[in-house]
């Protein structure tokens, strides 16, 4: 009985997660795409990215591309800085999480769900 539990909780699990992994981006204009894939990605995903849905509102200033950005040990390269703000709320599920908030915000890319690679299979970047 607890074998065919522990199967059952697993098989929900897993059918959750696909069906909330799918639902979980929007897609990204043409200039964000080529930006993002220049600067950060340095074009290893064909501008197939998009934004996750949980992110805090894209609104201009939020971040700037460089061509070349200089860290803390002198080394130059293409990157981007972000500009986040307190006033800058996300998902409830990041800015209140555990009932506090200013918890965390969010800004990230990914791929489409339906672009990642699949359980046996290898993907080439």
């Amino acid at each position: 009985m607890k074998k065919i539990l522990l199967i059952l909780s697993a098989c929900l699990f897993l059918f959750s997660n696909f069906s909330y992994a799918e639902k979980q981006h929007i897609k990204m204009k043409k200039k964000e795409k080529k930006d993002f894939a220049h600067f950060v990605l340095k074009a290893q995903l064909e501008n197939k990215m998009v934004f996750t849905k949980r992110n805090v509102p894209n609104r201009e200033g939020l971040y700037k591309f460089f061509d070349k950005f200089e860290d803390n040990m002198g080394v130059s390269e293409k990157g981007i800085e972000f500009n986040l703000s307190y006033s800058d709320i996300g998902d409830k599920n990041d800015w209140a999480r555990w009932g506090k908030p200013g918890f965390a915000q969010r800004f990230q890319i990914m791929e489409p769900y339906k672009e990642t690679t699949k359980k046996r299979q290898n993907k080439m970047v």
